[in-house]
């Protein structure tokens, strides 16, 4: 046993150095037939874990977190766990019929539950964005999973679709009216506006795309469009994840589920979730624009003391991004404000 511990210890110091304080592993979790790959990265000393449930459906959480680097800052701080959600990124396994917000919150259930035993029962805080949201509500419904939460936060999410498109549709209208008025791009944003007469409710998925591609002739979910992160030549050559895979398989996942994303309504429900929760808006999202947040506030049951909206006004869908140190800290300072 003396002569590998040499090569242990010099492991550990390359995964975990006095000078960086970050550690990394990386596992996988087995559950209901699937394989979803865990990637943790960020001060395991710190006792407190941030599960980051990503967007999409079908973007791979792992490329997101150590590619786009919405979360650096919180890696130095805390442990922060990215996940690859199945049907997204390397996760394996799993049919079609599982495609599901109830699946999906049981999947991270199954990762919650690691992370408590290998970990030795840290605080566990979620931290969704987009789809995410509707997984970690789903998640947070349940009270036997949510006692296991120590804080949640949401970020532009998904939680009540029907409402969201209300708005969204709203703000497209709007827009098209005005560019029609001002003679811009006049045949364009008129065909727009009788597409919308036409299909005032969002109940099919071609619908949903035609809103999509109007939403983002304007980039929808940005701010500055120059803040969308994208792949870089290193992270084809050196990914633990595919590039190609990080929207690789959206496009037909969103179309198996249609339904479930279209159905999701959670505003009615979410009374029932107490625990302590911050709200994160960008305020220039169009696809689910701010007054979500406001929405979501309302909704929760949790205590107003222990409930927070932060509007980003230099941001649209994805404020991790456009402002990202601002985030960062107004995470941490929720965090710690718990202890």
């Amino acid at each position: 046993m003396k002569k590998y511990l040499p090569i242990l210890l010099a492991v550990l110091l390359v995964a975990c150095s006095k000078e960086e304080l970050v550690h990394e592993e990386r596992f996988n979790v087995a559950v209901d037939g699937a394989y979803l790959p865990v990637h943790l990265k960020g001060n395991l000393s710190s006792g407190k874990f941030i599960i980051h449930v990503s967007g999409g459906p079908a973007l791979s959480g792992i490329f997101e977190g150590l590619h786009f680097k919405g979360y650096t800052f919180l890696e130095e701080e805390f442990a922060m766990v990215y996940y690859d959600q199945r049907f997204a990124g390397n996760a394996i396994g799993g049919k079609r019929e599982e495609l599901t917000k109830a699946q999906f919150a049981k999947d991270l259930d199954a990762i919650v539950r690691v992370i408590k035993q290998r970990y030795h029962h840290p605080s566990i805080y979620l931290v969704a964005h987009s789809w995410g949201g509707a997984v970690a509500v789903k998640y947070m419904l349940n009270q036997d999973f949510a006692k296991n939460i120590s804080g949640l936060v949401l970020i532009n999410t998904a939680h009540n679709w029907p409402k969201a498109y209300t708005y969204s549709r709203a703000y497209m209208m709007k827009y098209a009216e005005e560019q029609v008025a001002k003679g811009l791009e006049t045949d364009y944003w008129q065909e727009a506006l009788e597409w919308y007469h036409e299909n005032p409710v969002h109940d099919r998925y071609i619908p949903n795309f035609k809103h999509r591609l109007y939403a983002e002739k304007i980039h929808g979910s940005w701010f500055d469009p120059a803040n969308e992160p994208r792949p870089s030549i290193p992270s084809f050559f050196f990914s633990p994840v595919d590039p190609l895979l990080f929207v690789g398989g959206m496009g037909k996942t969103l179309h198996l589920m249609q339904d479930e994303l279209i159905s999701t309504e959670y505003s009615s429900l979410m009374h029932t979730i107490t625990t302590p929760s911050l709200i994160l808006w960008g305020r220039h999202d169009i696809k689910l624009p701010y007054q979500m947040a406001e929405d979501a506030y309302q909704a929760l049951g949790t205590d107003p003391a222990q409930k927070v909206i932060i509007y980003y006004e230099k941001s649209g869908h994805a404020p991790m991004y456009e402002e990202k140190e601002k985030l960062n800290n107004d995470i941490a300072e929720f965090i710690n404000g718990l202890d």
